[in-house]
């Protein structure tokens, strides 16, 4: 139960569809465009371009059978179905090397068709690993951005042999644009949104200053946030419990139910109550950090900002005792 509500990557069954068909297309894609380079290659290098994708489609069935039909704990360790990663790490370079290469014989439609596939790939959310964690990019003309590339690649071939400093000038752009494009156009992060904000760095520079080094602090009301996570490391202070940590339930029976025991006592209120102070209290936990919006009128709070309002726990479980009728 645990695994499939914290590490439900390791099930394809649980996988979103995109998440799924997306890596064997691209597997397929690698394979055809790896082939089509097999007289350019040296052998090492051939076997490498053909055998990863062939390793990363057949990871998909070999996580069903191991993790859902055998039940086996190791390969929740090793988590077999992440080798789908060489859909993306492999697809790009090798179909843009066969653009590349029809591009030196010529053949300047089917090249610009492989430069389009290979932009394709890091401006599409759908296939990024977590599909659709972000949605679909709002920016104007968005499907556009991939074509515009794959012209300029040809234009970089076209002027080689012509203006050769203008063409060298054209590639550096070229290898910088699609990272400018994907996060100050399209306003995408492939994978999450970035917690590492101002305000986690002024409440972790408060704890550091103001609160003993071995104090323990807990983060209801944050949920699957990865804010926790951020604290910890930028305060180094203890976090009693958080969505990222729980990563750890793939590696360790013991520490997955200690995670699944303190998840349920912190972590799944909708919303943050003076009343749970006297239990968190009695939990261990030092601090308390809340969302602003849920914070009591009473007492004042320690720290505040715009996203975390941070109390002791006993000046809450005090409250919470003077409130009770």
């Amino acid at each position: 139960e645990m695994h499939h509500l914290r590490a439900s990557y390791n099930y394809p069954s649980l996988w979103h569809p995109a998440v799924l068909w997306v890596p064997v297309g691209l597997g397929l894609a690698a394979l055809a465009a790896g082939w089509s380079l097999r007289r350019h290659l040296p052998a090492p290098v051939l076997w490498f371009v053909l055998g990863a994708p062939i390793v990363g489609i057949l990871s998909i069935p070999f996580a069903w059978l191991t993790m859902e039909q055998l039940r086996l704990f190791l390969m929740a360790q090793l988590q077999p179905a992440r080798a789908i990663a060489f859909m993306y790490s492999l697809a790009i370079p090798v179909i843009l090397g066969t653009g590349v290469l029809k591009a030196r014989k010529g053949r300047w439609l089917a090249s610009w068709f492989c430069f389009v596939a290979g932009f394709s790939i890091p401006f599409c959310n759908q296939l990024v690993f977590f599909a659709g964690a972000n949605g679909w990019p709002t920016a104007r003309f968005r499907y556009l951005w991939a074509p515009a590339l794959a012209l300029l690649a040809l234009l970089v071939f076209w002027l080689w042999k012509r203006l050769r400093p203008v063409a060298i000038l054209l590639l550096v752009l070229l290898s910088v644009a699609p990272f400018g494009v994907l996060r100050e156009v399209l306003g995408t992060n492939a994978f999450a949104t970035d917690a590492r904000t101002p305000q986690v760095a002024e409440l972790a520079a408060w704890a550091r200053v103001n609160t003993p080094a071995d104090a323990v602090f807990a983060f209801p009301g944050f949920g699957r946030g990865s804010q926790p996570g951020v604290f910890r490391s930028q305060a180094l202070r203890a976090v009693y419990t958080d969505w990222k940590s729980g990563g750890q339930v793939n590696f360790n029976a013991d520490f997955a139910r200690l995670w699944w025991q303190r998840w349920n006592e912190v972590m799944t209120a909708k919303e943050f109550s003076v009343d749970h102070a006297p239990r968190l209290m009695e939990l261990g936990i030092d601090y308390v950090v809340i969302p602003p919006a849920q914070a009591p009128a009473e007492p004042t709070a320690l720290f505040r900002n715009d996203s975390f309002a941070a109390y002791r726990t006993q000046d809450l479980a005090q409250a919470a005792g003077a409130t009770r009728p």
